[in-house]
């Protein structure tokens, strides 16, 4: 699932491309509403933060082109750190 999902056009999400890898087998890819096995579920009933919508995000054999992988394959896991490291200084 992912705030704000039901209005959004594009989406980032992390997912495994190398089970084998471990963490540098996390890749970040580029996915459009509308792709091909790619949609937004049901929006979450939540106890709390009701100031934002939540939907889930269902993948259903979804092939995703070369073209939105963002960074390098593999890369996934320092892309999100980073991410994460910037929204904390």
């Amino acid at each position: 699932f992912i705030t704000n999902a039901g209005y959004a056009d594009i989406f980032i999400v992390f997912g495994m491309t190398d089970k084998t890898q471990g963490t540098k087998g996390i890749s970040c890819l580029i996915m459009e509403k509308g792709m091909e096995g790619f949609s937004i579920g049901k929006h979450e009933q939540k106890m709390g933060i009701r100031g934002s919508s939540t939907c889930e995000l269902v993948f259903e054999n979804v092939k995703v082109p070369k073209e939105n992988l963002l960074g390098e394959i593999g890369k996934g896991f320092k892309i999100a750190m980073q991410t994460l490291d910037g929204g904390r200084i």
